[in-house]
This record gives structure tokens, sequence and C-alpha cells, in this order.
């Protein structure tokens, strides 16, 4: 969150003195974002409220689950296939991944014995194309090209009252100890 808060901030200095409109802004922070993001292949959102809880759920079983896999130049739309029935997880696979596999007559190779899912996936879409991502969004794991992953935006509010009003400090009563035990006077 702060890194986010901290890539706007940054991102938002050049664009006051060039006074581009919002449109432009909303780009400026896609590309900042999407740059950021570049080394990993979750693209998930965890700070989405909405989806949280849900997409929590899902990153853990892929991480606790151990597979064996052994593809040969497989069909890449019948290895997820064959992931997603392992994972019990809804996988969908983007429009644009699978004409990029038809375009360029993809095939899955990879050979791993008992490794996390999470990490098996992860090789999987590396040893097939750099631009290959997926993320949790909408109750599903979604397989796509990082191009079409568009972060979701969402507003939360933040009490800062205390912050910009200071309390009145009312005098407490003196106490003191006597023959009877705390006094006030």
């Amino acid at each position: 969150m702060l890194r986010c808060l901290l890539l706007l901030a940054v991102c938002a200095l050049p664009v006051v003195a060039q006074e581009i409109d919002e449109d432009q802004l909303e780009e400026l922070i896609e590309q900042a974002l999407l740059s950021s993001k570049k080394k990993q292949l979750d693209l998930t959102d965890y700070g989405d409220p909405e989806h949280k809880e849900r997409a929590l759920e899902v990153r853990a079983q892929l991480q606790s689950r151990r597979v064996s896999l052994e593809f040969d130049k497989e069909d890449p739309l019948d290895a997820l296939d064959h992931l997603r029935e392992l994972s019990g997880v809804n996988l969908v696979i983007s429009a644009k991944v699978r004409k990029l596999f038809e375009e360029e007559d993809l095939k899955a190779t990879l050979k791993v014995q008992k490794i996390r899912l999470v990490n098996a996936l992860e090789l999987f879409l590396k040893g097939l194309h750099e631009d290959l991502a997926y993320g949790y969004r909408n109750g599903v794991l979604m397989v796509v090209l990082r191009e079409e992953w568009k972060s979701v935006h969402y507003l939360q509010v933040y009490p800062v009252g205390d912050l910009l009003h200071k309390p009145k400090d009312f005098p407490a009563p003196k106490l003191t100890l006597g023959e009877n035990g705390v006094e006030t006077r």
C-alpha cells in the first residue's frame, strides 16, 4: 500500500507541472504499476477489500498443494486444464492468451517432482512466454497477458479527525492516598 502511494506521489509531481488530463494520468499510473509488477507473475491485487479474503484462500490453496508434473511438448491449453483439475480452482484463460498459443504454436514442456502448485504454475507460464501472468479476480484465477491486466481502483476512507484537531485538555481531579484509601480534592 505504501509503495503504491509513493509511486502515485512520484508520478503526480511531473503531472502537475505538465497539466495533463485525467485519462493520461490514469494511463501513466497504470504504466508505473505495470512496470513495478514486471518481475512477478501473480498480478492479484490483495488490497482489494471486496475479493481479498477469497484471493488469499486461493493463494493458500495453491501454496499448500504439492504436485508432480510431466509435460512433453503438450498443447498448453491441455496442460492448463490438467493444472485446473489438480488445483480445484476455477481457471480462465483469456482470449488473447489462446490466440498467442495458436499463433506461435507454443508447446508445454515441464517435468517437476513434488513442488508447490503455485511454483509449478509460475514455471509453466515462464517457460511458455515472457508476457504471461496470472491473477485472481471475479472468483476465478485468470491466465492473461500482462498488457491486458488492469488494476482495480477502489476508494478507502481513513478517519483523520484526531490528526487535524487537538482534543481539549480538561484538568483531572487531584488524587491522594488517605486513611480511607484514594481521596479526591
